[in-house]
């Protein structure tokens, strides 16, 4: 007779009667568990201070992509250039420009194409 089936009874089920004899875990107060992860989350904390402290000894920060945030660009830095106010075309052009398309899409038409490109 092997161990398990001392323990089984004709009046439960195969599983249950296993599942007996599985070790329960305590039940864990709210409390305790709020308490025992503020503790990790404060280790987390101070490794991750040691690990920058090591990194910048050794040189192998890991490189910032991208624009800088606006806090870290100097307070003087002045604007590359002043942009330029924006050009405003004549009616005359306008009216020249859409002569020029309906002339290309006549001569398009008259080839029997359906497209410019």
């Amino acid at each position: 007779m092997d161990m398990i089936s001392g323990y089984i009874r004709a009046d439960m089920p195969a599983q249950a009667c296993i599942m007996g004899l599985m070790p329960t875990q305590p039940a864990l107060s709210r409390d305790i568990l709020t308490a025992a992860l503020a503790g990790m989350e404060a280790q987390q904390k101070a490794i991750d201070e040691h690990i920058a402290i090591v990194r910048s000894m050794l040189g192998t920060e890991p490189k910032r992509r991208g624009r800088p945030p606006k806090q870290a660009q100097p307070a003087d830095a002045q604007p590359a250039e002043i942009p330029r106010k924006r050009r405003k075309m004549s009616a005359e052009a306008r009216r020249r420009i859409a002569e020029a398309a309906r002339k290309r899409w006549a001569a398009a038409r008259k080839a029997g194409r359906t497209r410019l490109g």
